[in-house]
């Protein structure tokens, strides 16, 4: 392809009609390469009579677009009429984002480059050489004081809404364990008072049990002092013995209930 990396010269012998042809054949290659970043600076460039290129090239670094790119430059190469077997003179303009050093370093490599490659076409391989130190150089430029400020305190507010989260967070946690915890004492709680009402009731039912087995066969209490006779009889009247008479006299006594076998009780007298 005319105007490719690397293309062969075709040494100074060359006829002096042929320098025009291969020109034109280069900046048409240039054209259909940038498109709209190929700008044919010539006033007279579709007349008749074609003056030399020369031509400007807006160069970004090879393969990025949109934010990802730092940097650019504008490559202006103007060529004499003997182009390519005499160099052209090349300029950087409106450089963004290279300091003036790096600016003049990139020049210095130009000018090298189109040495190396006097006798063929070349500006392609001078742009190409420009797009390969962009990219080398493509960062973001140094922040201002004020930016760096903006910066920091959107990362403290950052900071600030992300301890808020993981405090409100701890926070629910926490009721969530508080309300489990109370479930579970309330639960315990019932537990707890349903075995001791299953325990009332069960002694209730042994109190009746024993009331019904203390009545004779009248209906009435009977009491049965413990290793003896009884000292009332149904009708409660006193029983006619010496030992019961002396014993109704004693107002101190003192009762207890022993059980004998199953649930059945006799009244203890105890002096």
């Amino acid at each position: 392809m005319a105007g490719g990396r690397g293309a062969p010269g075709r040494g100074r012998d060359e006829p002096p009609d042929s320098y025009p042809q291969r020109q034109d054949h280069e900046l048409q290659a240039l054209e259909a390469i940038y498109g709209a970043d190929f700008q044919d600076l010539r006033p007279d460039a579709c007349g008749p009579v074609k003056e030399p290129p020369e031509i400007n090239l807006v160069l970004y670094p090879q393969g990025l677009a949109g934010e990802e790119v730092y940097v650019k430059v504008d490559l202006r190469v103007k060529c004499p009429p003997t182009y390519p077997d005499v160099v052209p003179e090349i300029e950087l303009k409106n450089a963004k984002g290279l300091s003036n050093e790096s600016v003049n370093l990139l020049k210095s490599c130009l000018d090298e480059v189109a040495k190396k490659h006097c006798g063929e076409v070349m500006i392609f391989e001078l742009a190409y050489h420009v797009q390969s130190f962009l990219n080398e150089h493509n960062k973001p430029p140094p922040k201002s004081f004020h930016e760096e400020m903006l910066e920091r305190r959107a990362q403290e507010e950052q900071q600030r809404l992300l301890e808020a989260k993981r405090k409100e967070e701890q926070e629910q946690r926490e009721i969530l364990h508080e309300i489990q915890r109370r479930k579970e004492e309330i639960k315990e709680e019932k537990k707890r008072k349903e075995m001791a009402k299953q325990e009332r009731l069960e002694i209730a039912s042994f109190s009746n049990q024993d009331h019904t087995s203390r009545k004779d066969p009248g209906g009435h209490r009977t009491a049965v002092p413990h290793g003896g006779s009884p000292d009332f009889v149904g009708n409660g009247r006193h029983r006619t013995n010496s030992s019961g008479r002396s014993s109704l006299r004693c107002t101190a006594r003192k009762t207890s209930l022993q059980c004998f076998g199953n649930s059945h009780w006799q009244l203890r007298l105890i002096v």
